[in-house]
């Protein structure tokens, strides 16, 4: 199983590089599965009559204040289903591989990194970590309430200074080109991140 983990300043277009990494993954060999911390979240928000794409404001709202209470009772209860769910898909995997099935590795692709935990985690899970960045395109979400969220402080924490943080995220990439150009460097870098090759620039 080879995961990769992606964090970013909202909005960056985080689930958008995800997307396009499933892609490059598949054409790679990989059974793409698209995963984030939050899953489990997302769920009971929809359960609650707080889906994203009908209600985004209460979605947020919701997620916010339900993810800060479990985390007030255990810190690491988000990461907990997140791993949990994890082993399920290395038991698919596994199945898949005894079956003799042709394509059984699974490259899971999380597209939500905001908290030191869940790099803690990624860390321990040898996962491939990758940083989103607006670069020099300006972030449009600046002056929004909710940017002050503590959800938000990594990404902001390491946007004023990448360098401290590059035992913490082996990749950092500049969103600042237009999709294509994101698309290409997803394409060039596919491969390294999926571990199909190893990156002649990493240490």
């Amino acid at each position: 199983m080879q995961i990769i983990i992606i964090g970013g300043q909202a909005g960056v277009g985080k689930t958008t590089m995800a997307n396009m990494i499933a892609k490059q993954a598949f054409d790679l060999g990989f059974i793409p599965v698209m995963s984030s911390f939050a899953g489990a979240l997302k769920e009971a928000a929809e359960e609650a009559g707080c889906a994203k794409n009908d209600n985004p404001s209460g979605y947020r709202k919701f997620c916010q204040k339900l993810g800060a209470s479990k985390r007030l009772e255990d810190p690491n209860y988000w990461v907990n289903l997140f791993d949990a769910s994890i082993k399920i898909i290395a038991k698919e995997e596994k199945i898949a591989l005894n079956d003799n099935e042709k394509f059984w590795e699974r490259c899971v692709i999380v597209d939500d990194c905001r908290y030191p935990n869940e790099v803690r985690y990624a860390l321990e899970k040898k996962a491939t970590t990758l940083f989103l960045m607006y670069g020099d395109r300006n972030n449009p979400n600046q002056h929004k309430s909710w940017v002050k969220h503590e959800s938000e402080d990594l990404a902001n924490t390491i946007c004023k200074n990448p360098t401290m943080f590059k035992d913490a995220f082996q990749y950092f990439i500049k969103n600042d080109g237009g999709l294509k150009d994101l698309e290409d460097k997803v394409e060039i870098g596919a491969s390294f991140w999926c571990g199909v090759q190893a990156d002649p620039n990493s240490s």
